[in-house]
């Protein structure tokens, strides 16, 4: 059984080039699971739950001119664990038999980003330039081990990892006639850590581009 109720406050304020606007919400969520195959000699216990979160979102807008603006955005949010990996209780998880055992203990993983972005918009050519910083502290990490009596691998899930990444993205459409094309480019760095799972520090790129060109009727030339 699970329940949940959320309440939320949201004001939004502009005034020429400055918009502003801020949600902060409320949540209440709590649930309980039963055991209803009791063996002799154990009855069944429940397992309760409960989270009570604040959450926060804000951005501001500001016109940099008549085709540019500058937004800033802050958002905190979180990701709950789902039924399977609260589930106390030991089940076949798929058909070559491992066995899953979920933990009713586990946390909510708890993100927090900072975005920047420009945004240009002519009549030929837009382009977004955006810098973003965002943190997940408790990730919920996914561990497995090895039974000797049954000898069945076990998994379970547990609040251990955090990690964090910088992205810088820019991305853009370009537009004469019949001819139109994206592209974007994105580099990022993550910076990944936990105790029972392995660390990583890495750098890691993507560029993309797809020009089109719009034929008679209704025929279209891309590449992807």
């Amino acid at each position: 059984n699970t329940n949940a109720a959320r309440a939320s406050l949201t004001a939004a304020y502009s005034r020429r080039w400055l918009a502003l606007n801020a949600t902060l919400g409320y949540e209440h969520f709590g649930y309980d699971i039963d055991d209803h195959q009791p063996t002799a000699t154990q009855h069944p216990t429940p397992t309760t739950q409960t989270y009570n979160d604040w959450m926060l979102s804000a951005r501001a807008t500001a016109k940099t001119g008549a085709k540019s603006k500058l937004t800033l955005s802050y958002n905190r949010d979180i990701q709950r664990p789902t039924y399977t990996q609260l589930y106390p209780f030991v089940h076949i998880g798929s058909s070559i038999g491992v066995m899953v055992v979920g933990n009713p203990d586990l946390t909510p993983a708890k993100t927090s980003q900072l975005k920047g972005s420009y945004t240009y918009s002519g009549r030929h050519w837009t382009h977004t330039h955006s810098l973003a910083y965002k943190r997940i502290s408790n990730d919920i990490s996914q561990v497995s081990s090895f039974d000797e009596p049954s000898q069945r691998s076990v998994k379970t899930w547990l609040n251990d990892a955090r990690y964090s990444y910088l992205r810088y993205a820019a991305e853009g459409e370009m537009s004469y006639g019949a001819l139109s094309m994206t592209m974007g480019l994105h580099a990022q760095y993550l910076d990944y850590d936990g105790k029972r799972v392995s660390s990583d520090n890495a750098w890691s790129y993507s560029f993309k581009m797809r020009p089109q060109v719009q034929l008679k009727g209704d025929w279209t030339l891309a590449t992807v």
